[in-house]
C-alpha cells in the first residue's frame, strides 16, 4: 500500500493503557537512558537525554525487527516480554507519561485544583516516496504507538524532506528543539525516519517567588565562580536526602505527577556521582527521603544537547549488532538502522520547567539523616525530571554551569 507524497496515514484507535509491565519497560528503558547520558557527558557542557524519549523511537524500531536486530534492541533496553504483551507495554507506558492540557487535576495533599503538567508525547513514521514500509507494520505503529505515516522526497529532494520533518519537530517540541535535519541527512540508502518527540511544561507544586531569588556565587567543577540567579526552591521540596558523597531534593510539580530530583554531589566527588546515575541510585534515594526542615536552592538554568546515538551506543557503550545489521524484516527487505539522533532542551525557572526531546532513527537499505538538610546546587549538580508513580525518567541532565 503507497501513500502519495505529503499524504498521512489515518489515525488508529489505540488500545487501553493496560500493562503491568510498565515499570520493567520503564526501568530497562531508564537504565539505557542513564547509560547514554554517562557516556554523553562531559567535563564542560551542561548536558541532558530523554530516556523516555530515546526508549519509545527504539520501540518503534523494535516493532519491524527480528534476529540479531531484534536481539539486540531488546537487550540494549531490556525490554520484557515479546509480541503483542511488548507493544502493549509501549503502549501504556507512553499513554501513562501523556497527559492532556486540559486534564482536570487537585494537589493530592490538599484537594484544591492546580494546573496540572502537560507532557505530550507524538511519534511519526517519515517514509521514502518511493519505497513504503510493510502496511502492517504502519498499522502496528498506528495502533501502538499512535504514529501516523507521512511521504516524504528522502532520497530526490532531500532538502523539502528536512524542511517537512524540522517543521513537525518545531510543531511537537513547542520551538524549543530546531534545524533537527539537513539535506545531508540523508542518501540514497536513505528509506524511512522513525521519529519521537516529547514535550514538558509543568508549573511546582508551590510558587517560587522570584523576590526570594538572589544572585550568589556558583563554584564550577575548576574552582572558578560566576554569579548566578539561585531560586529558593524550599516551598516546593516533597523532601531532601544526604546520601554518600552528596545530598540530593525532590522538588514536586503541580498535580504529583512528576517531580525533579536534583543531586549536589561534594565538593570534588562530582563525576562519582554522576558514574552511579542510574536506577539502583534513583531507588537509593527513594528510601532515604526526609521530610523534615530543610533548606533548598536551586538556580535558573537552561540546558541544550544533541547527541549521536550512534557513536554514543555502538562506539562509546558496545552496543553489538545495533546498527548496519540487516533484520527489520517487519518493515520491509535488507533495512537496518543506519544512524540515530537525539536533541533535548529545557528550562527551568521560578514557574516551573519546559523542556523537549526528539529521537529521529534513520533507516536504510543493507550496507546517616540530618534534622534538618541544606541542598543548595550552588556547584555543580545532576537532576532527574521522572514519573513519581513508575519512576520513569522523561529527562536526565547535568548543570556545570548555569550562567547564560
Amino acid at each position: 500500500m503507497r501513500l502519495a507524497d505529503g499524504m498521512t496515514s489515518p489515525p488508529a484507535e489505540r488500545p487501553q493503557p493496560c500493562s503491568e509491565l510498565v515499570p520493567s519497560l520503564a526501568r530497562g528503558i531508564d537504565e539505557a537512558g542513564y547509560a547514554i547520558f554517562r557516556a554523553c557527558a562531559s567535563g564542560t557542557d551542561n548536558t541532558v537525554v530523554s530516556p523516555a524519549s530515546i526508549g519509545l523511537a527504539f520501540g518503534m524500531a523494535d516493532a519491524g525487527a527480528s534476529g540479531q536486530l531484534a536481539v539486540a534492541i531488546a537487550a540494549g533496553f531490556g525490554l520484557p516480554a515479546s509480541g503483542r504483551e511488548r507493544l502493549a507495554a509501549f503502549n501504556a507506558y507512553q499513554q501513562r507519561l501523556s497527559t492532556a492540557p486540559d486534564a482536570a487535576s487537585a494537589d493530592p495533599a490538599t484537594g484544591e485544583a492546580v494546573e496540572p503538567p502537560t507532557v505530550v508525547v507524538a511519534n511519526r513514521v517519515f517514509t521514502d516516496a518511493g519505497d513504503e514500509p510493510r502496511p502492517e507494520y504502519r498499522e502496528v505503529l498506528a495502533t501502538w504507538f499512535g504514529a501516523g505515516a507521512e511521504s516524504v522526497p528522502l532520497r530526490t529532494e532531500p532538502g523539502a524532506a528536512a524542511e517537512r520533518m524540522n517543521a513537525w519537530v518545531d510543531e511537537h517540541t513547542q520551538g524549543l528543539v530546531r534545524d533537527l535535519f539537513a539535506a545531508e541527512s540523508f542518501s540514497e540508502a536513505s528509506r524511512l525516519v522513525l521519529l519521537n518527540a516529547l514535550a514538558m511544561t509543568a508549573t511546582w507544586r508551590d510558587e517560587l517567588l522570584p523576590e526570594d531569588t538572589e544572585d550568589e556565587p556558583f563554584t564550577r567543577l575548576d574552582g572558578s565562580q560566576v554569579d548566578v540567579p539561585l531560586m529558593d526552591a524550599t516551598a516546593t521540596a516533597a523532601g531532601v536526602a544526604e546520601i554518600d558523597g552528596g545530598v540530593a531534593a525532590a522538588l514536586a510539580y503541580a498535580g504529583g505527577q512528576l517531580e525533579m530530583v536534583v543531586i549536589v554531589p561534594e565538593s570534588g566527588r562530582f563525576e562519582q556521582m554522576r558514574d552511579r546515575m542510574g536506577t539502583a541510585l534513583m531507588e537509593e534515594l527513594d528510601l532515604s527521603w526526609l521530610h523534615s526542615g530543610c533548606t533548598v536552592r536551586l538556580p535558573r538554568f537552561e540546558a541544550a544537547s544533541t547527541v549521536a546515538l550512534r557513536d554514543v551506543m555502538a562506539d562509546a557503550l558496545g552496543v553489538e549488532g545495533l546498527f548496519d545489521t540487516d533484520g527489520l524484516d517487519g518493515i520491509g527487505d535488507h533495512l537496518q538502522i543506519a544512524d540515530a539522533i537525539h536533541a533535548t532542551s529545557v528550562i527551568v525557572d521560578e514557574k516551573g520547567t519546559e523542556a523537549a526531546a526528539v529521537t529521529g532513527i534513520g533507516i536504510a537499505l543493507t550496507g546517616a539523616p540530618l534534622e534538618w538538610l541544606d541542598v543548595r546546587a550552588d556547584q555543580p549538580f545532576l537532576y532527574v525530571i521522572r514519573d513519581v508513580d513508575t519512576g520513569a525518567a522523561l529527562f536526565v541532565g547535568q548543570v556545570l554551569d548555569p550562567s547564560p
